[in-house]
């Protein structure tokens, strides 16, 4: 223990945008790879990766985001909406139930980033809570309107966890804006996998062609 060379204060969704900055970095030197036409890709939390990347300096031509657009707040709001209409529903709670692991989870961590906390102790150990704070900095339509190249958004009619209302307003919300680069795509039937039950794991074949119509365009 101890030995690890990697920067702990980094944060780990920081460090997961730089991750990303850094792959596309290496791809460009190389010789077989054409420059102009990589193309980052990321599903769930990993499109929220690739939208904080197309707002920087990267060298990523452009972007699929699968999953993962949303018009509110990653954390508390879309993090405690998933607590009580998916989690409570899944488990079962009653109204007491779910208020009690709301207080237990979602509630005190947001009281720890309001105090300003950057750790807390659990368990005799002292933990950080970089991750967090990374999250609850996001701000999706800002960085999906800096964006610095198209992006196609990729979103399950079904999806509870990012419920598809969400990614509407916010593909709404960047159109009355004039960024015009932003694509939204949803596929009836399909949860926030973009999967069949028949195919876990694999993009159902509407998403796998609707990536290659936009990618030719």
């Amino acid at each position: 223990l101890g030995d690890s060379e990697g920067e702990f204060e980094r944060g780990p969704g920081r460090g997961l945008v730089e991750d990303a900055m850094a792959a596309a970095t290496m791809l460009v030197g190389r010789q077989e790879i054409d420059a102009r036409r990589i193309i980052f890709l990321g599903l769930g939390d990993g499109g929220l990766v690739g939208a904080q990347v197309m707002a920087g300096e990267s060298s990523y031509a452009g972007a699929i985001l699968g999953s993962s657009a949303t018009a509110t707040r990653i954390f508390p709001d879309l993090a405690q909406g998933r607590l009580h209409s998916v989690l409570a529903m899944h488990y079962g709670w009653t109204d007491l139930e779910t208020a009690f692991h709301a207080n237990q989870s979602t509630n005190r961590w947001e009281a720890w980033l309001v105090e300003g906390r950057d750790e807390i102790e659990f368990a005799r150990r002292r933990v950080r809570i970089d991750a967090m704070q990374d999250w609850a900095n996001i701000d999706l339509p800002t960085a999906l309107a800096a964006a610095r190249g198209p992006i196609l958004l990729l979103h399950g009619e079904e999806d509870r966890w990012t419920p598809v209302a969400g990614a509407q307003a916010l593909a709404e919300q960047l159109k009355s804006q004039g960024k015009t680069q932003i694509t939204l795509q949803v596929f009836p039937g399909l949860g926030d996998s973009l999967s069949t039950r028949d195919a876990p794991g694999v993009l159902a074949p509407p998403v796998q062609e609707a990536i290659l119509a936009w990618l030719k365009a």
